[in-house]
């Protein structure tokens, strides 16, 4: 199969989107009331819902989805669909539950919850120190997911895509506070869906069409949904489907989903952003697992499994091979799809090290020194 390395056009396009980002924050340092700190940690809790539902999205779609899914869906099938929209129907129970309470009590960290609820000091920090552990070895896992598909299937330094990511979502957070995260997150959903969207059209039209696609997967036995009992089995209705119901239930105490809560006006917006953020999250699962599918009808139609064939290592390299290749005439797209993997890797870091900001201040300093 013929190869396709990254050309000036790709890195181009790849690096206005990281120069717009870095300047959205840089615009919200500059007109922005830093010198409060409910303004720099929680936007002056003034956001309305439609930058908070997207926020939020960015937030919890990173690179993980985008790779893992597709991943997923070429190598076992359409299943993990169920996943996607069993966490939406957690959010959907948690929006009408546990919102109200927590806009009530207007916390921005949900261990200040456990203090409250359980009247246990020591508790809120332990759930602290573990929340901060978890988050950083989160953020490790995509940077580290990213750089290793990249560096596999294009060339681009995983060093440097470490570096590169990191450097600009530490900076924009920094020097703009919440309110440049969330309104970097727009863009960079935004993007994230157009370079999704883009691969699934060239991709369809190279692979003969949606019938064509679909008799394939449906032969490759890709469509099967497994209702079986057995605990053993990889994937079933009832692990994907009705347990992570749980799974999306508790996120609204995780530390980045409640601070953008808590940074909208009132609990309309707050309810408006979770209802608009978990059909974006539905519907972006759909896109992740059908291009896991589709990578799988084109290159069965070309008689050539990129991993059998040694052309890559592991599944999460298929869908930048497959972009790689579909877009190998057309200058500056498979830039456009680095721009959308390398947006979702920035808007999970921004998110998870402002987050980190707001429950150390919260958890750990303010309670020491309340005048600070």
């Amino acid at each position: 199969m013929e190869s396709h390395t990254f050309g000036k056009w790709d890195y181009i396009v790849f690096g206005v989107m990281v120069a717009v980002s870095v300047s959205i924050g840089i615009y919200q340092a500059i007109v922005g009331r830093h010198g409060r700190l409910e303004e720099y940690l929680l936007a002056g809790r003034s956001m309305t819902f439609f930058p908070v539902a997207l926020s939020l999205m960015a937030t919890f779609t990173s690179s993980i989805t985008m790779l893992g899914a597709s991943a997923e869906a070429y190598s076992h099938g359409i299943m993990w669909i169920l996943s996607e929209i069993a966490f939406s129907v957690g959010n959907l129970l948690e929006l009408y539950l546990l919102l109200p309470l927590l806009k009530r009590l207007n916390i921005s960290s949900p261990f200040q919850f456990l203090e409250g609820r359980f009247k246990s000091r020591a508790l809120r920090i332990i759930a602290t120190v573990l929340a901060c552990v978890q988050n950083l070895f989160y953020l490790c896992i995509i940077l580290f997911g990213q750089g290793m598909a990249l560096q596999a299937v294009t060339g681009f330094s995983m060093t440097w895509s470490i570096v590169v990511t990191s450097s600009a979502a530490v900076l924009y957070t920094t020097i703009g506070g919440l309110k440049a995260v969330i309104w970097t997150d727009v863009l960079q959903y935004i993007l994230m869906y157009i370079g999704m969207i883009a691969v699934i059209v060239k991709g369809t039209i190279d692979s003969g069409g949606i019938k064509e696609i679909w008799s394939r997967v449906m032969d490759g036995g890709r469509l099967t949904f497994i209702f079986d009992l057995d605990p053993t089995i990889r994937h079933t209705v009832w692990n994907v489907g009705v347990a992570r119901v749980f799974y999306g239930f508790g996120f609204l105490f995780k530390p980045a989903y409640l601070q953008r809560i808590t940074s909208t006006k009132s609990l309309t917006q707050a309810r408006r952003a979770m209802l608009l953020a978990l059909f974006c999250s539905s519907a972006f699962g759909v896109l992740s697992v059908s291009s896991g599918l589709l990578a799988y009808g084109y290159y069965d139609n070309k008689r050539c499994d990129p991993m059998a064939s040694n052309q890559i290592n592991n599944l999460g390299q298929v869908l930048p091979f497959m972009v790689l290749d579909i877009f190998r005439n057309l200058p500056g797209m498979p830039g456009l799809f680095l721009a959308a993997l390398f947006s979702a890797s920035l808007s999970s870091l921004s998110s998870g090290v402002s987050a980190l900001a707001n429950i150390t201040w919260e958890d750990f300093i303010k309670p020491r020194a309340p005048q600070m």
